[in-house]
């Protein structure tokens, strides 16, 4: 977070101000194909780590058995996919992250170029548009795509910038924003109150606690309470 701006421990599942441009969020999107949410994996402390429950194979609950599969077989207008052809379709894509800013449509070329810097992949970035102002990064690391996730939040030209997962079915014109976590901040809190358990127990009292600032958890700095 920028030292310059005065942040809040505790991120709410709250609309408040960004905290700044440099730094981005990761949002809940609920899509009726499968609803959900990236903000379970998030832990409280600034050593985010991967949720081996959510991180498993992601295509485990959408592949069908072989056995569904033939039963619909009779239908002339039917393409069989069989769940092999499925483990092996959804294999390239399984480290990718879907992205929307929000408030603003900037030029792919722009767009692509703000990513590299702020998240310095150490591979090929691949910008792909899925419409509805939502884009596709395939990455083939797994350490960039949890950059992407777990780095944030992130802003671009101040700007909320989404992400998510690569989900199979997803469908950028039925896709909505349902949730956001956001930074949010408590003015002039007692500097006592600057202990982990305490500030994990406020930011529960707010809402679903997602992560804690580093400089108020540590006590390194003022003002980020």
């Amino acid at each position: 977070m920028n030292p310059q701006q005065s942040q809040m421990p505790d991120q709410q599942q709250q609309r408040v101000e960004p905290p700044d441009i440099g730094s981005m969020q990761i949002d809940d999107i609920n899509t009726t194909s499968q609803p959900k949410t990236f903000l379970q994996t998030l832990l409280l402390d600034k050593h985010l780590s991967p949720n081996p429950e959510n991180l498993s194979n992601i295509t485990s609950d959408a592949i069908l058995t072989d056995e569904l599969l033939l039963q619909a077989d009779n239908d002339d207008n039917f393409i069989p996919i069989s769940a092999n052809d499925k483990s092996r379709l959804y294999e390239p894509w399984k480290y990718s992250v879907i992205i929307k800013l929000f408030g603003r449509k900037i030029a792919h070329h722009i767009l692509r170029n703000k990513l590299i810097n702020l998240w310095k992949p150490t591979e090929e970035l691949s910008l792909i548009d899925l419409g509805f102002d939502f884009f596709l990064i395939k990455f083939k690391k797994e350490e960039n795509m949890m950059t992407s996730l777990y780095g944030g939040p992130w802003f671009i030209l101040n700007h909320f910038l989404s992400v998510r997962r690569w989900e199979p079915k997803f469908i950028a014109s039925s896709t909505q924003l349902m949730y956001s976590a956001l930074w949010m901040r408590l003015p002039e809190l007692p500097t006592k109150f600057y202990d982990l358990e305490i500030l994990q127990r406020v930011g529960s009292k707010l809402g679903k606690l997602l992560k804690i600032d580093s400089c108020t958890s540590s006590t390194s700095r003022g003002r980020y309470a």
